[in-house]
């Protein structure tokens, strides 16, 4: 006789939030990921980054969602009980509210400083906040402030929910973990550590309260303060700590990359390193996983990994930064600098046409006036001039270069540096004259077209107009955040500006503000104007940026309207995708992408004939005839049945379906993949339906699979594997 098995698949048609497909190209995050959290019913991974996007993954390390705005980093992140929203906290000293498609649901503006930890109540109607002002703060889910929980001497940078929702949990840098009541009124203080609280937690049933510190031990306490064991064997301070679900083992994790498993008498029952850097770590809600950050500038990835220490599946992207971005003089080529230490060529149809590699280069970049030459920048104190076949014309020492530019007779070059200095060269490498300026310093500068003038970004978040006697003509104030690129239009008359805050801005020479460019979601490092070509008679009709968010994006200049968005996936591999839906890309980047529909994952296969548009960036820009054909009437996608239930007993397996927008097609069972037992197991479309799995159990080797496809003559999409346990 078989067991027994039941499978659940709760895929909520609330999650759907509309029918229209969203190409997801997984380039990851760009920054240590300090923040994880699982979904309540384990299907699903979220995690925050210092690259100011959360993104929500499902367990085989496919990228779903992605939430942002949070400046400077979300430091935070966590699931609502139901699973449907999520909390994010960052730099900014703000919370946000977020549902699963992304969007902004709510903002809990209140906090004096950085939000470090986040926590929703049980009953998932309130949210508690724990900040470096010192205080934690309850909210409800309206964004209005409750209370606010003062009494610590340092940062708050752990808040938790007693299981009931009666009392909460704080844990502070002073080192301290303190018991509050709802009221406010504190309960207990759990002082002993020699060094900061940054990390604590209640048992499962609330009796019992387990805190981590600095000191590099971890606490176990009873709700009257008093403590019951310490664990002590780590080198090191301890960074995180957590209960496994059943309340009968405790993890804690310490700076020296090692995690520990223990009883709660303080027998250590396993000892593991589950990620090179990890710093957040959470429990899976079976107890069987852990689920880690990284806090290294060398690794920006989560990873799952069982207790034994063995990785299970890692969260990570494939692109590396861009850095720079310019056009060539004639508009059809592009030049790019990335992290990888790489500046690449392009055609406006995505063909690499040369790579420039060395120490001087990934940084800032720029073409000469007459597009024969590039410029190439790094922080190694040089930089390189080169022709377009890669060979080195030129190398230039000084201190390490931010930003650079051609005059517009091509005979020199000006340079910035991180000292605040701005020099100018002759193209034999020769120094010229040194502009110095405040510390902060200078971090770009771009000449006039008619090279009478200089625009600088000399200070904070300003940019400066200057006459070559050095005179100060005009400020550009209005960014958030430092200026990292400035650039001039090709008749001017207008200045454009790239800002940390993420933005981009386009000026008139007076310094009134004509046009913000928003939706990067990150630091904006580099801006360009379209050059003067056949498309564009008088130039300056596009706006090029790229960011820290992995991106660089194609706007119209006068209206703000986002044209495309251009990623660099590794360093051959290429992706353009507009607002429409449109996209274009290499062989290579189409094998990594795939759709999602509310939820669900959709194979690019099978949606790539509708909006596969090959040459798209030159339609854009007016280089290639053709229009680009209009989606919209194929962005409702006639979705296949939603699995309710699928059971097995007594070697019957049965099926309960919810029909969706495409009506309920061929049901697969399925012993792997693409090996399968039963062609169509629903030959009438029933919505509940059995298929005895006797005549095939001989075939079945504890896997077996659902598939399932939408109506006859649709019939063409098909959802991702739905498992059921058979042994």
């Amino acid at each position: 006789m078989k067991q027994v098995f039941t499978l659940t698949l709760l895929l909520s048609a609330s999650l759907l939030w509309g029918q229209k497909p969203r190409l997801v190209v997984p380039i990851g995050h760009s920054n240590p990921v300090i923040s994880v959290a699982f979904s309540p019913d384990g299907n699903y991974v979220l995690t925050g980054s210092m690259d100011n996007t959360a993104k929500l993954w499902d367990l085989s390390g496919r990228e779903l969602q992605t939430v942002s705005r949070h400046f400077p980093g979300i430091y935070s992140a966590a699931f609502s009980p139901d699973g449907k929203q999520v909390l994010t906290g960052g730099g900014d000293s703000s919370v946000k509210l977020w549902d699963l498609s992304g969007r902004e649901l709510q903002t809990f503006t209140g906090h004096a400083g950085p939000v470090m930890s986040e926590a929703f109540s049980p009953d998932g109607k309130q949210v508690l906040t724990g900040s470096v002002d010192h205080t934690a703060k309850l909210w409800d889910l309206s964004g209005s402030q409750i209370l606010t929980f003062s009494g610590h001497a340092g940062p708050v940078v752990l808040v938790a929910f007693s299981p009931d929702g009666k009392q909460i949990l704080t844990g502070s840098l002073d080192g301290t973990a303190k018991l509050w009541d709802l009221s406010g009124k504190e309960l207990q203080t759990f002082s002993g550590h020699g060094d900061a609280v940054n990390s604590a937690a209640f048992s499962p049933d609330g009796k019992q309260v387990l805190t981590g510190s600095l000191d590099g031990t971890a606490k176990l306490w009873d709700l009257s303060g008093r403590e019951l064991h310490t664990f002590t064997d780590h080198a090191t301070g301890i960074l995180s700590v957590a209960f496994t679900p059943d309340g009968k083992r405790v993890l804690t994790v310490s700076s020296d990359n090692s995690g520990k498993l223990w009883d709660l008498l303080g027998q250590e029952l396993q000892t593991f390193t589950c990620h090179a850097t990890g710093v957040p770590m959470v429990f899976s809600p079976n107890g069987k996983q852990v689920l880690t950050g990284s806090s290294g500038f060398d690794d920006y990835t989560a990873k799952l990994c069982d207790l034994s220490g063995r990785d299970v599946q890692a969260f990570t992207g494939h692109a590396t930064g861009m850095l720079s971005v310019a056009f060539s003089p004639d508009g059809k080529r592009i030049l790019t600098g990335s992290d990888d230490h790489t500046a690449k060529l392009w055609d406006l149809l995505g063909r690499e046409l040369q790579t420039i590699s060395g120490p001087a280069t990934g940084g800032p970049v720029a073409f000469s006036p007459d597009g024969k030459q590039v410029f190439t920048t790094s922080g190694d104190s040089t930089a390189k001039l080169w022709d377009l076949s890669g060979r080195e014309l030129q190398t230039f020492t000084t201190e390490d270069i931010y930003s650079v530019a051609f005059s517009p007779d091509g005979k020199t070059v000006q340079t910035r540096s991180v000292y605040g200095t701005s020099k100018l060269w002759d193209l034999y490498g020769k120094e010229l004259h040194t502009f110095t300026g405040p510390a902060d310093g200078v971090q770009s500068v771009a000449f006039s077209p008619d090279g009478k003038q200089v625009l600088t970004n000399w200070g904070a978040a300003m940019a400066m107009l200057w006459d070559l006697s050095g005179r100060d003509l005009q400020d550009f104030i209005g960014h958030a955040e430092y200026i990292n690129s400035v650039a001039f239009s090709p008749d001017g008359k207008t200045v454009l500006t790239g800002s940390g805050d993420g933005t981009s801005k386009l000026w008139d020479l007076s310094g009134r503000e004509l046009q913000t460019f928003t939706g990067h979601a990150a630091s904006v490092r580099s801006v360009a104007f379209s050059p003067a070509c056949p498309p564009d008679p008088g130039g300056g009709k596009y706006v090029l940026t790229s960011s820290d968010d992995l991106t660089a994006k194609l706007w119209e200049t006068h209206t703000g309207k986002l044209l495309a968005t251009l990623i660099a996936i590794d360093s051959n591999d290429w992706v353009i995708t507009t607002p429409s839906g449109l996209f274009d890309a290499s062989p290579g980047a189409m094998k990594l992408m795939h759709y999602m529909v509310g939820l669900e994952v959709i194979e690019l296969d099978q949606l790539k004939d509708r909006y596969y548009e090959p040459g798209l960036l030159p339609k854009l820009l007016g280089f290639a005839l053709g229009g680009l054909r209009p989606v919209d009437e194929l962005n409702n996608v006639p979705l296949y049945p939603e699995i309710l239930e699928a059971s097995i007993q007594n070697d019957t397996l049965r099926v309960r379906l919810k029909a969706r927008s495409g009506g309920i097609g061929r049901v697969a069972l399925l012993r792997a993949k693409d090996q399968e037992l039963v062609v169509d197991a629903n030959p009438q479309r029933k919505t509940d339906f059995e298929i005895d799995l006797k005549p095939y159990a001989s075939q079945i080797f504890n896997n077996l699979y659902l598939r399932l496809y939408n109506q006859e003559g649709e019939g063409w999409l098909k959802s991702q594997l739905y498992p059921l346990e058979y042994s």
